[in-house]
């Protein structure tokens, strides 16, 4: 394939902003269809091929890849779903490693590695450690000797911020 050149960008740019009247409807169209239209079926074929525009992965779903001018591709994908996958994974038939961006369940990134077997050796242990860990529960309040029996200071909470700093509800005496 050959390189894409500055009249082609000029060309593909004017395809873009064709019966566009802002900068708003240029920002939420999509590039790949205007791409796909101005390549032949063959470069399109080899495109997908060596650039892919999702990954498979091993359970059965597909990651999205993102791709950068400046850096190599990234592959964000749930630390699950990465399970059966022992390898870096690559693109353009074995000779761009990704960049895999694991993901906690709740799809925070949780560690970037571009070698998967180790974070599966070294990392992995103690990340699933701080994975499993529950938030401890706040300890209850003490009683006092003279507060009516099943009140329990219920009036009286400890912010989250600090266990030195009481806020009382109004209408608390204590």
């Amino acid at each position: 394939m050959t390189p894409v050149g500055e009249a082609e960008r000029l060309f593909l740019l004017q395809q873009m902003c064709l019966g566009s009247f802002s900068a708003k409807e240029i920002e939420d169209k999509p590039v790949w269809p205007v791409l796909k239209d101005w390549l032949a079926p063959g470069q399109e074929a080899l495109l997908e091929t060596y650039a892919p525009e999702r990954f498979l992965l091993p359970c059965g779903r597909s990651a999205r890849i993102r791709y950068a001018a400046d850096a190599p591709p990234v592959l964000s994908a749930r630390i699950q779903d990465l399970y059966d996958l022992t390898q870096t994974p690559t693109i353009a038939m074995g000779r761009q490693p990704l960049v895999v961006e694991i993901l906690a369940p709740n799809q925070r990134p949780v560690q970037v590695t571009q070698d998967l077997a180790g974070f599966w050796t070294h990392t992995y242990p103690a990340l699933k450690k701080a994975l499993q860990k529950r938030p401890v529960a706040e300890p209850r309040l003490p009683v006092s000797e003279d507060a009516p029996r099943g009140t329990e200071h219920s009036c009286h909470t400890l912010t989250s911020r600090t266990w030195s700093r009481w806020r009382c509800v109004p209408g608390c005496f204590f």
